[in-house]
């Protein structure tokens, strides 16, 4: 009898485990994806995938935005912080004398976000220009010091936006006329989080967070999937038509 009892009760005890065990939560993950986008208006409209522009073109806006896809955070999460470096890469011989100014990338402030201008450097490696953070000498691509954006690094530096996609970067392309293509592309170089301890992301990914409705929130790292732009410079209007003229006369003259 007091072996059926001791079973019985030991049965109670696991079922009553059973019932009151807690349930598997969910881990938040997330990952996110940045775009590059064309302005050939100056910020009127955009434009991302191949873009054509005509010769006659001096100087074009590109951005980047960041898209960050959750799951498992009390709240949707967003973009934080990341440090990055941008390419504008030639094909073909195309470009090499397009340069970068105006450099834009955002800031986190008491009164939310911003975009402000930023000390930067271009470098050209072949056909490659690397935009960075400045230093007093040139660093190879995927070395030397990196730019960075932010959001928001901890929970009370300030209101982030909850913007999704929101725009982190931007910069003035002056072109050399030159026909051809070009591309932008960003290597992601990790984040951190000011916290104590810090969070760190490594290459290819950034810091998100959840924190955008509250005073604590949730970070976390999200590997990063780069989307380039790609310029296309074709001949002006109106060039193939003088173009053929000035052949038509030459022939012309010959006979």
């Amino acid at each position: 009898m007091q072996s059926r009892i001791t079973l019985a009760n030991a049965l109670t005890g696991t079922l009553a485990c059973n019932l009151i065990a807690p349930l598997a939560v969910a881990q938040p993950v997330a990952t996110a994806t940045s775009t590059w986008q064309i302005s050939a208006d100056n910020g009127g409209t955009w434009q991302s995938g191949t873009v054509s522009l005509s010769q006659s073109q001096q100087s074009i806006r590109a951005r980047m935005l960041v898209e960050v896809t959750s799951q498992g955070f009390t709240n949707p999460a967003h973009f934080a912080h990341a440090q990055f470096e941008t390419y504008l890469t030639s094909s073909f011989g195309a470009g090499l004398n397009d340069t970068i100014s105006s450099v834009r990338s955002l800031r986190t402030f008491v009164t939310g976000p911003q975009l402000v201008s930023v000390v930067s450097r271009s470098d050209r490696f072949g056909e490659i220009l690397k935009t960075s953070a400045p230093s007093n000498q040139p660093f190879a691509p995927g070395s030397g010091p990196s730019l960075f954006a932010e959001n928001q690094r901890t929970p009370t530096s300030g209101v982030p936006s909850a913007i999704n996609p929101l725009v982190v970067f931007e910069y003035t392309i002056m072109l050399d006329g030159s026909l051809g293509t070009r591309s932008l592309s960003t290597l992601w170089r990790g984040g951190s989080t000011q916290s104590t301890p810090a969070i760190i992301a490594p290459l290819g990914s950034i810091i998100v967070g959840d924190f955008a409705n509250s005073p604590t929130g949730t970070i976390a790292i999200a590997p990063m999937t780069d989307i380039p732009a790609t310029i296309t410079v074709i001949p002006a209007p109106g060039a193939a038509i003088v173009f053929a003229c000035a052949a038509a006369i030459s022939l012309r003259r010959r006979r």
